[in-house]
């Protein structure tokens, strides 16, 4: 009885490890230039799993098993899908047509009257 129940208990615990099993993946985003792109946004597609890249472009995001795809974007760049894979060097190209002007607007504020 001892013997069965233990390896139930083996087999249910492989394949729960097997069910969620992970990958970490890091690499870094950079610019047309090479210089790297502080904050863009790193997203696995079709979830809600995602990072922002540090200072250096650097980022470390932990995706399910097996293919997953990468949406990788920044303001002023071009966002693209990439297919996740360890030590990923992502270029992102300009796009001069999402920023064309800036609107400022301002609530609240009131006159005094004199």
């Amino acid at each position: 009885m001892r013997k069965k129940l233990l390896l139930s208990f083996c087999a249910f615990a492989f394949f729960m490890m097997s069910a969620t099993a992970q990958t970490v993946v890091s690499g870094k985003v950079t610019d047309d230039s090479g210089a790297p792109v502080p904050g863009a946004s790193i997203k696995v597609k079709g979830t809600r799993a995602g990072v922002s890249a540090d200072n250096n472009g650097a980022f470390k995001l932990t995706v399910p098993a097996g293919s997953s795809t990468l949406t990788i974007g920044a303001v002023g760049f071009a966002s693209q899908d990439v297919v996740a894979s360890n030590d990923m060097k992502v270029q992102l190209l300009k796009d001069v047509t999402s920023l064309n002007e800036v609107v400022v607007t301002s609530l609240g504020i009131r006159k005094e009257k004199k």
